[in-house]
């Protein structure tokens, strides 16, 4: 008699100490239900996109951003059932969530049962629950390190207690003890109410086809950057394998691309670096030439005068906050304080919002939201203040800059790092510009932002991401790497005033540009 029902194995990947979890399921059933049991078995709010890998076939729900649709046919888990995706007890599949933290989930059928599975249920678990945006397998180590050291009554680092009272804010637990474990222990009663609260399984109609060879950026990869075992990610092509000896970057047919670009291992971070790599294969493509304008080789040192005059604004803004600054009861900056870190920027009058306030002033909320991603600031409902590692850089210049290239770019998510990372790189590849020269003329302004806007939207489309509504667009792009272009304009690499200012770096703009794309891939 042919099984109906199957355990499901679920492992997070990489996770100390373990987290599983076995949970009976139809073996028909479609994979937005699988998806759904996930997320309830693991605690977790369904917030950021996922997708079902085997193999080198994708199956994922529709997203903002959408990975390769192969002109909008990609291969939706609709129609899909578990069966497809583990058609024998030998398959293992991943289950990838949050592209920014990058939480993987190893799957695999342990039993498999010839009764129709009626409900469904949790069989047996290990570990707690794993908290949502606290960075993937790293933050999660570090956060029930930080949890284990409060029930050991362990001295805690300054970090260790900033990430323990944020947890207690975003999951809403009350006291570290509660926190610690909600953190190491299940909550079964608590799993087998939310699985109760889905609907009915169902099987799906059809099965749809994927579709091969799924692009690797966004791939599934371990915490230390490796690939999955059961996803091949990127293919290299011949002769630009990462430990080739002279690390060119050719396409599958070199005879039939014009570019044959020498970028060696180290040279450019791995997400970007990965990515060309999937473009140069596919086409002729917009980005090959922006890394040759780039002339990403060409790095050079800061002296200690350098260093000073890109973070002087920085500085002089981190100085005003000092040891803190009151908000107020809304949660702003006061406007006199609003006054002083506008100044400490060099932002004058025509950017200062209504009665001087920052809620009505975009640049200062961008560019405080920004540093506090960056772990630079932090931020309250009642204070704003300096973080202890900006603390600690702040009397040293080349140490402020080492702690801000190594935080770029802000964006959290892995595609929209990568299109922050593209604009990066088409702007260290424009004319270098000295600062105050002269404030573009308008017409040149307009166009040369259009030219900008057309080389973005195609290079980013050449990578294989486009937008699920309509064409994809350069000032798409720019929403996307907002918060990563106001931090570089607040370190001096743009020669002109805010809003005012030539798409182009100052020569020690370029130089920073460089540093940022040559750093490695951060958490």
């Amino acid at each position: 008699m042919e099984a109906r029902s199957v355990t499901l194995h679920i492992d997070l990947r990489d996770a100390r100490p373990s987290v599983t979890r076995d949970v009976l399921l139809p073996w028909d059933a479609p994979l937005p239900l699988v998806s759904s049991v996930i997320q309830q078995v693991m605690g977790w709010e369904d917030y950021h996109l996922h997708g079902f890998t085997r193999g080198g076939e994708f199956w994922g729900a529709a997203p903002r951003w959408t990975a390769d649709p192969r002109d909008g046919d990609e291969a939706s888990e609709q129609d899909v059932s578990l069966r497809t995706l583990l058609p024998t007890q030998d398959a293992v599949a991943t289950y990838v969530y949050d592209y920014g933290d990058s939480w993987e989930l190893r799957l695999t059928i342990t039993e498999t049962h010839e009764e129709d599975c009626a409900d469904l249920r949790i069989l047996a678990a290990t570990g707690g629950h794993v908290l949502e945006e606290c960075g993937g397998i790293p933050g999660y180590a570090a956060l029930v390190e930080a949890a284990q050291a409060t029930a050991d009554q362990r001295p805690l680092t300054e970090d260790q207690a900033q990430l323990l009272e944020w947890a207690l804010e975003v999951s809403g637990l009350e006291g570290t003890s509660a926190l610690h474990e909600w953190l190491t222990r299940f909550d079964a009663a608590g799993a087998r109410a939310r699985l109760a609260a889905l609907p009915a399984p169902d099987p799906p109609e059809a099965e749809g086809s994927p579709v091969s060879d799924h692009p690797g950026d966004p791939a599934p990869a371990r915490a230390d950057g490796s690939p999955v075992d059961d996803h091949p990610g990127d293919p290299v092509p011949a002769g630009a394998e990462e430990g080739s000896p002279d690390g060119s970057l050719v396409g599958d047919h070199p005879g039939d691309h014009p570019l044959v670009v020498r970028l060696p291992p180290g040279v450019v971070r791995d997400s970007l670096r990965r990515a060309f790599l999937t473009a140069v294969r596919r086409q002729p493509t917009p980005l090959a030439q922006m890394v040759l304008d780039a002339r990403l080789e060409d790095t050079e040192a800061f002296t200690p005068e350098d260093c000073a005059e890109l973070t002087g604004g920085l500085r002089r803004y981190l100085e005003h906050v000092g040891d803190g600054l009151s908000l107020t009861a809304s949660g702003y900056l006061r406007p006199a304080d609003a006054l002083a870190l506008a100044a400490a920027l060099g932002l004058d009058d025509d950017y200062l919002g209504r009665l001087r306030r920052e809620a009505d002033t975009r640049a200062l909320l961008v560019i405080c939201h920004a540093l506090t991603r960056m772990r630079i600031l932090r931020r309250t409902k009642e204070r704003l203040t300096v973080t202890e590692a900006a603390r600690t850089a702040l009397s040293d210049p080349q140490a402020l800059l080492d702690l801000v290239v190594s935080r770029l770019p802000v964006e959290r998510q892995d595609m929209d790092r990568l299109i922050a990372l593209t604009t990066v790189l088409d702007l260290a590849g424009q004319p270098v510009q000295e600062r105050g020269v002269q404030e573009p003329d308008p017409d040149d302004y307009h166009e040369q932002h259009r030219r900008r806007n057309a080389r973005l939207a195609a290079a980013v489309v050449s990578l294989g991401i486009t937008t699920t509504a309509r064409p994809l667009t350069g000032w798409d792009v720019m929403r996307v790497a907002e918060e990563t272009q106001m931090v570089l304009w607040v370190c001096r690499v743009f020669p002109g005033d805010l809003f005012r200012t030539a798409w182009a770096p100052t020569p020690l703009g370029r130089v920073l540009l460089l540093r940022v794309l040559n750093a490695p891939d951060g958490p």
